[in-house]
């Protein structure tokens, strides 16, 4: 398993999709959470996660603590997962070199900030932001405008690093099983 681009870790539970309990006042309430990414293969420029995340809250109107905006922070994690994804040939190293060249990056696999726009852009895309929508109906209806506006933005909607896109099926899906 590749560490988590949240953590470092490889047993972090963040790294699929999952449902935590959040305080809010007296109440507690279960959230589910979901991630928002650039679509690979797509952009080489890579957005803030931050301006992204303000204008996904604009257009569907949800709450500062429901969209975050991550920012793009290369790190050793990138070098690690390039290599793992170069030793277990999903890329090669003609492709990793031939897109640094093209973007003016160093041609070193050992380059945190080559590897981390590299994997973002040509390989599995860029997390935008995380999403925190609350368990039931109200955040269902709150995950799938979400889903609306970044599908018309060539954004795509995950459970975490290496999932697949969710489409409005799989997320309807997804909060069956949330809900159960």
């Amino acid at each position: 398993m590749r560490p988590c681009s949240r953590c470092a870790s490889r047993t972090c539970v963040a790294q699929r999709g999952s449902t935590r309990t959040l305080g809010i006042d007296k109440f507690m309430t279960r959230i589910v959470d979901l991630e928002l990414w650039a679509a690979p293969r797509v952009s080489a420029i890579l957005e803030d996660g931050h301006e992204v995340a303000k204008a996904c809250r604009r257009a569907t109107n949800l709450a500062d603590n429901v969209v975050l905006g991550l920012s793009f922070v290369p790190s050793e994690v990138d070098v690690i997962n390039l290599a793992a994804d170069i030793d277990e040939r999903r890329l090669t190293i003609a492709e990793f070199e031939s897109f640094c060249r093209s973007s003016g990056l160093a041609l070193d696999p050992r380059n945190p900030r080559s590897a981390a726009h590299f994997l973002a852009a040509y390989a599995e895309g860029a997390p935008l932001a995380w999403l925190h929508f609350p368990e039931g109906a109200e955040g269902l209806q709150m995950a799938l405008a979400v889903s609306n506006w970044a599908t018309d933005r060539g954004y795509i909607i995950r459970t975490g690093q290496g999932e697949p896109r969710l489409s409005e099926a799989a997320i309807r899906a997804f909060w069956r099983q949330v809900d159960a």
